[in-house]
């Protein structure tokens, strides 16, 4: 019992007053008011005053006997998998969810347009590089994406006539070039004259239209061959010290950009449908038969790699010192108690927890008076 219940006890169960009746019932009369005096009591320690100083001791108490506790000994693993499950997989079904995703989106799109940053600000160059890097290591893997792309008829048709468009391009050029070049301009004629006669691709080259097309129709008759050799000059043109070179070069060159002037153009509305629409393939993907299996895993291996590390070390780590914690808890409290102490909320709520207690018959017999006493 609170100190300032048990002298308020002391109290009310003095001597009564000169008229009250020797045989007053005076243990339920006692009970109501030390009742009374608990939940005034408890409603100043929960006012917005008191609060910080109240939650400190007891957090501070907890955080001490979690020490030298390791997680293995306080995380039930069936627990912490229902939780995480929960999280993970019952959130992103959710249309609350859904629905705060698309709103969130939008805000950070607005966010965006008005930071005063700049790229270097949010990305810094060295850590670009490391991505780059680590990116870099599943190039062996880029090949396999590309076999896969080309099981795609339409991506086999899009790729040739790719080809075929820059081929003709540059073909053209090198012919508008060599034609300002003393003496070549003859040598250009008479090879195209020579191309007109061999047919459709002198024509178009003397035409200067419909090239492309033309070098199109001739390697659509190998366009597997054509697209698969195409892609493997890619991948070997491109090696990693060239990509790492261009990403940093592209990094350089808007790194004194207000963050704002790269953000996505784009209306609410696109940004809202777009962040719906890859919430949807995650909530599909939490839903799915294998979804449970991953997730349980995932919870495995971060309980196996760090069983052995105490509570209060990885809490630190996480930024959450004993101080942090009676921040965040008062912080989010104060609010709630406020608006539950607003409408007397509170009031009955803490009145329903003590009630049963000093209504007990446990309460009611020590606070009966004792009986005559017997002699021998």
């Amino acid at each position: 019992m609170p100190v300032a219940s048990l002298t308020y006890a002391a109290e009310v169960m003095a001597d009564p007053p000169p008229d009250a009746p020797l045989d007053s019932p005076r243990a339920p009369d006692t009970a109501a008011r030390l009742l009374e005096a608990q939940v005034a009591w408890t409603l100043r320690e929960l006012g917005p005053e008191r609060l910080g100083a109240v939650l400190a001791p007891d957090v501070r108490a907890l955080v001490t006997s979690l020490r030298g506790r390791t997680l293995s000994e306080v995380a039930d693993p069936a627990a912490v998998r229902a939780l995480v499950r929960a999280c993970v997989l019952g959130g992103p079904r959710s249309a609350l969810v859904t629905d705060a995703v698309g709103r969130g989106a939008v805000t950070a799109h607005h966010s965006l347009a008005d930071s005063p940053d700049r790229l270097r600000d949010v990305l810094g160059r060295d850590d670009v590089a490391a991505l780059t890097d680590a990116l870099l290591t599943l190039r062996g893997d880029g090949r396999q994406l590309t076999q896969h792309l080309l099981a795609s008829p339409t991506a086999v048709t899009v790729g040739v006539r790719a080809v075929g468009r820059i081929v003709a391009d540059v073909l053209a050029q090198n012919r508008t070039l060599a034609e300002k070049v003393p003496g070549v301009g003859g040598l250009i004629s008479l090879g195209t004259g020579a191309l007109n006669r061999a047919g459709r691709l002198g024509q178009a080259v003397a035409g200067g239209s419909g090239l492309d097309k033309v070098i199109s129709d001739a390697l659509g008759a190998g366009a597997g061959v054509t697209i698969r050799r195409t892609s493997a000059i890619i991948h070997d043109t491109l090696t990693d010290d060239v990509v790492r070179a261009i990403t940093l070069e592209l990094y350089d060159a808007s790194a004194d950009r207000p963050v704002a002037e790269l953000r996505p153009t784009a209306a609410d509305e696109q940004v809202a449908a777009l962040a719906q629409r890859t919430h949807g393939l995650l909530a599909a993907a939490a839903g799915a038969e294998g979804a449970t299996p991953f997730v349980d895993d995932q919870v495995d291996a971060f309980l196996d790699a760090y069983s052995d590390h105490e509570v209060v070390d990885l809490l630190a780590r996480l930024g959450l010192t004993e101080e942090a914690v009676v921040a965040h808890v008062v912080a989010s409290l104060t609010p709630l108690l406020a608006t539950l102490r607003a409408d007397d909320a509170l009031e009955r709520l803490v009145r329903a927890r003590l009630t049963p207690f000093w209504e007990s018959p446990e309460v009611a017999a020590l606070l009966a008076p004792p009986g005559p006493a017997t002699g021998t």
